[in-house]
């Protein structure tokens, strides 16, 4: 699987195996900035208009985050 960003960063998944771990490093980070921000699950779900089930799933690498999504989180934190 490719995953291109605008700007030619390009990140490659080769195997099953590495695209779970990209999903996990994903959401230990959003799991890692929520928490060290001191914001609950419930209080990021309503800025992104997400259940806390779902966002409990992108955190532990359970779920894909679509991009969208992840825009919202990085705007909520003010991440640029």
């Amino acid at each position: 699987m490719n995953f291109t960003k605008e700007g030619g960063i390009n990140m490659t998944c080769t195997t099953d195996h590495e695209f779970q771990r990209l999903k996990e490093r994903i959401g230990k980070n959003i799991s890692m900035l929520r928490n060290a921000n001191r914001v609950s699950q419930e209080r990021l779900c309503e800025h992104i208009g997400k259940s806390q089930p779902t966002l409990s799933k992108y955190e532990n690498g359970s779920a894909i985050i679509n991009l969208d999504t992840l825009y919202k989180i990085c705007h909520f934190f003010g991440c640029r």
